[in-house]
C-alpha cells in the first residue's frame, strides 16, 4: 500500500528536512512498529535519508543510502508511539522519496515470526514485463501465512524494477527493488503467501538475473513476537562497536567478523532486525549475515566498488553474551560495514496455564523447545506456551487433546510440519496427527500411537523405520503397515517396538545388534514378533537393547551387551534373544539410555545396571574413567518411595511421592538441574525451584517433567 509519494504533492525533500508519515488511518490501535519500502528518487547530491518515529529525537543511524540521480529502495522497520507515524530526513541535496507499507507489528494477536538459515531459494531469469512464480510448499510450514526473502537483482539490460506480491492477488502498484541498467542491488522482502505457498514477481523491462534467499516464515501457530527498538548502530567497523575486543579495522576477503551485540539484544532474542551499510569497498562484493560453518552462499548486501549501500537484513542469532551472536562474511576486497538495530525477535517463555512442562540441560539446535538455542539451562525452565501436557518423549510432548507438539532439529523431517532442514526452538505442531495417546521417538523418527490401536512415523525413514521401503525422510506422519491392536511404543536408535493387546512385542529398523530378539540379525521390511515373550505389560529401549516388564514383574533384555546393559549377567557382546534379568523382581517400569539401565519396582525402590562410568548408575559408587566400570546385576539406589523413573545420556531421574525429582549422574550441560556446573553426582540429589511435579518426561539430553499447576 503506497503511504507516500513526494512526487504527488508534497515536492522534492531538501537537505536536512524531513516529510512525515501518518498512518494512524492504516495501521490499528496497539501497533508498535511498521514496515516500510522505503525508496528514493534522483537526488541531486550524494545522500542518506533516516528512518524514524515523529515526535522522537533523530537518531544517529542512516535507513537508506543513495548515491547522487540514483533510483534505489530499502526495507524499513521503524517503532512508532500511539501517533501511529513516521518521520523520514534527508540528509544532503534534495530527493523523492516514495513509501510503502508492507506491514505492523502490534499487541494483539497475528503470525509469529521464525528465522530459518538463509536458503538460496530461487535464481530466476526474467524478461521486460515478465512475471514468475515462487513455491514454498517444501521450505515453509503449512500454517506459514508469510515469508521473508532477500531478493537481488543482478545485471538488468536496461533500468526496471521488482514488484513481489501474492499468487492469485492483483500485481499492487508499488515496487520492491529499482536498479538502473547494470546494477546489483538487494532488498529485503515481507510478502504474503498467495494460493498454494506461492508468491509472483513481476519484471519491468529489459532482462534481468534475480536470486530469492528465504530468512524465515510467518505463522499464526507459533514462533517469535517482535521487540522494536529506536534505531540504535550496534556494529561499525570503523569505531570497533561491536566487535570482539573492539577491533578497529574493515573485512577483508574472504574473512567473517563477529557481531558481539551486547546488552542491546538479549540473550533470548533468535534473530535482529539490522540495518547494513557497507562503506566504500576496495572492489566489488556481497555481504553475509550467517553463523559461521561452509562459505555461505546467499548475500545480504551487494556493493559496486567504492559505493556506499544499505540493505535490511534479518540476522538469525544463536549463542549468548558476550560470545558472537553471528558473522558478517566478506566475499572480495575489504570493505566497512556498520549496522543499525531496528529491533530483534524472541519468543515469550512461560505462557502455560496448566499442565505444563519443564526442560534443562542441553540445548543445541533448540533441543529444550524453550524459545531460544543459546547454550544449555542449568535449571528448570517452561517449555514455551504450551498447556495441557500429558506426556514428553524428547523431542515430542503430548497433549490432551490428543495432537502432539515437536521441537528442536529437523534434519529428517523429524518436526513432522511438513518440511526438512533447520530446527525450531519452539513446540511445533505435528501435522496430520489426532487422537494421539502415546509418543516416542528414535534419532531422528518420530512416532505415534492413535486410540485406534495404529502407529504413525514421520522423520528419518533409515533402516526402513517407517515401512515405506524407499527410506527417504517423511516430514508428515504415515502409518507403520504391519501394526493392529497396539498399546504402547517405544524407539531406540534406529529401532522401534510396540506392545499389542496380547501382550506380544514387535519390532522393526534396524537389528544389527540383535535388536529383534528373535535370533538373527537379518532386517525385516515389515515388523517381526520378538521371540518367547506373551504377557508383556511394558517395554523399554535404549540405544541397541530392549527390555520387557513382564506381567509377573519380572524383566526379559535382548540385544546389545557391551556394557552390560542386558543385566544378565554374562560377558557376551549380544544377547540374540530375550534372557531374564536375575534379580529384578516386582518391576512395573524399565527405562534406559545408551548402557545404563533402571527398574522400578512396585515397592517404591529403583534397580540400577550397566555402565558406571563416573558413577552415572547413581548407586552411590562412583568408577573412575577407563576403569572396569561395568554393573553386571541389578544393585539398589538410595532413594525411595519414587512412583516415577527416567533416563538420560548421563544418568538418571526419580520422581517421589511428594512431587520431588531427584537426579543424578553427569552434569556437563546442566542435567543435573540445580544450576551449578559440578562434575557429577554419583547417589541422588535434589532437583531443585520445581513446583510438585506430578510426572516425569524422556529426554537424551537432560530433564523433562510435568507440572498440574505452574
Amino acid at each position: 500500500m503506497r503511504v507516500l509519494d513526494t512526487r504527488e504533492g508534497a515536492g522534492l525533500v531538501g537537505p536536512g528536512r524531513t516529510v512525515a508519515v501518518d498512518l494512524a488511518s492504516k495501521v490499528p490501535t496497539g501497533t508498535t512498529a511498521v514496515v516500510l519500502n522505503v525508496t528514493g528518487v534522483s537526488p541531486t547530491a550524494e545522500t542518506y535519508v533516516t528512518a524514524y518515529p515523529s515526535g522522537e529525537a533523530r537518531p544517529l543511524a542512516s535507513s537508506l543510502n543513495l548515491a547522487r540521480g540514483e533510483i534505489r529502495a530499502n526495507l524499513v522497520t521503524v517503532r512508532v508511539t500511539d501517533a501511529r507515524a513516521v518521520t523520514l530526513y534527508n540528509h544532503l541535496g534534495s530527493t523523492h522519496l516514495v513509501a510503502d507499507l508492507a506491514g505492523y507489528y502490534s499487541t494483539g494477536d497475528g503470525s509469529r515470526f521464525s528465522p530459518v538459515v538463509y536458503t538460496l531459494r530461487d535464481s530466476l531469469e526474467l524478461g521486460p514485463r515478465q512475471t514468475a512464480t515462487l513455491g514454498f510448499g517444501h521450505e515453509v510450514p503449512e500454517s506459514a501465512t508469510a515469508v521473508v526473502l532477500n531478493l537481488t537483482g543482478v545485471s538488468p539490460t536496461a533500468a526496471t524494477f521488482l514488484t513481489m506480491w501474492p499468487t492469485g492477488a492483483a500485481r499492487p502498484v508499488a515496487s520492491n527493488v529499482n536498479l538502473a541498467a547494470g546494477a546489483v542491488n538487494p532488498n529485503l522482502v515481507t510478502v504474503a503467501l498467495g494460493d498454494d505457498h506461492i508468491v509472483s514477481l513481476y519484471n519491468n523491462a529489459g532482462t534481468i538475473t534475480v536470486h530469492a534467499d528465504l530468512a524465515g516464515f510467518y505463522t499464526p501457530e507459533y514462533g517469535a513476537v517482535f521487540a522494536p527498538r529506536s534505531p540504535v548502530r550496534v556494529f561499525d567497523t570503523r569505531t570497533g562497536v561491536g566487535q570482539q575486543g573492539g577491533v578497529v579495522a574493515p573485512i577483508r576477503a574472504g574473512q567473517s567478523a563477529p557481531f558481539v551485540a551486547g546488552n542491546h539484544v538479549p540473550d533470548e532474542a533468535v534473530a535482529a532486525v539490522l540495518n547494513l551499510t557497507g562503506v566504500a569497498p576496495t572492489t566489488g562484493t556481497f555481504v553475509s549475515a550467517w553463523q559461521g560453518g561452509a562459505v555461505p552462499q546467499h548475500s545480504n548486501l551487494n556493493l559496486a566498488a567504492r559505493q556506499t549501500a544499505a540493505n535490511l537484513a534479518v540476522v538469525r542469532l544463536e549463542r549468548a553474551n558476550p560470545d558472537p551472536r553471528a558473522f558478517f562474511y566478506n566475499r572480495n576486497g575489504s570493505v566497512n560495514l556498520v549496522a543499525d538495530l531496528a529491533g530483534y525477535f524472541w519468543t515469550p517463555t512461560g505462557g502455560c496455564v496448566a499442565d505444563c512442562a519443564y526442560s534443562w540441560g542441553q540445548n543445541v539446535d533448540g533441543g529444550l523447545g524453550t524459545g531460544t538455542s543459546v547454550g544449555h539451562s542449568f535449571t528448570p525452565t517452561q517449555l514455551a506456551d504450551v498447556s495441557g501436557v500429558v506426556q514428553v518423549a524428547d523431542p515430542y510432548a503430548l497433549l490432551a487433546d490428543g495432537t502432539v507438539r515437536a521441537w528442536g532439529r529437523n534434519w529428517s523431517g523429524e518436526l513432522g510440519i511438513g518440511v526438512v532442514g533447520d530446527f525450531s526452538a519452539v513446540p511445533v505442531r505435528v501435522l496430520d496427527l489426532t487422537g494421539v495417546v502415546a509418543v516416542t521417538s528414535t534419532m531422528e523418527t518420530g512416532f505415534a500411537l492413535r486410540s485406534d490401536g495404529t502407529v504413525w512415523g514421520w522423520g528419518s525413514a533409515k533402516g526402513n523405520l517407517l515401512g515405506t521401503d524407499d527410506y527417504e525422510p517423511r516430514p508428515v506422519p504415515v502409518q507403520v503397515p504391519g501394526l493392529a491392536n497396539i498399546t504402547a511404543i517405544a524407539g531406540g536408535h534406529l529401532t522401534a517396538y510396540a506392545l499389542d493387546a496380547d501382550g506380544v512385542v514387535w519390532a522393526w529398523g534396524d537389528n544389527t545388534n540383535g535388536e529383534y530378539g528373535n535370533g538373527t540379525d537379518q532386517p525385516s521390511a515389515r515388523p517381526v514378533r520378538v521371540s518367547g515373550l506373551t504377557g508383556v505389560t511394558s517395554i523399554g529401549a535404549s540405544m541397541f537393547t530392549a527390555f520387557a516388564v513382564m506381567g509377573d514383574g519380572t524383566v526379559r533384555a535382548w540385544g546389545l551387551n557391551n556394557g552390560g546393559q542386558a543385566g544378565e549377567g554374562s560377558d557376551e557382546t549380544v544377547v540374540p534373544t530375550p534372557v531374564e534379568v536375575p534379580g529384578a523382581t516386582g518391576v512395573t517400569r524399565v527405562v534406559t539410555d545408551i548402557y545404563h539401565v533402571y527398574a522400578l519396582r512396585t515397592d517404591g525402590t529403583v534397580l540400577g545396571w550397566g555402565d558406571n562410568d563416573r558413577g552415572v548408575l547413581g548407586i552411590g559408587v562412583d568408577c573412575p574413567w577407563g576403569g572396569d566400570c561395568v554393573v553386571r546385576v541389578p544393585t539398589p539406589l538410595p532413594v525411595t518411595g519414587v512412583v516415577d523413573i527416567a533416563a538420560n545420556s548421563a544418568g538418571g531421574y526419580a520422581l517421589d511421592g511428594t512431587g520431588t525429582v531427584w537426579a543424578w549422574g553427569g552434569n556437563t550441560f546442566g542435567e543435573l538441574g540445580h544450576g551449578r556446573l559440578t562434575e557429577k553426582a554419583v547417589s541422588p540429589v535434589v532437583v531443585p525451584n520445581l513446583p510438585p511435579v506430578d510426572a516425569l518426561g524422556f529426554s537424551r539430553s537432560g530433564g523433562r517433567v510435568l507440572v498440574g499447576a505452574p
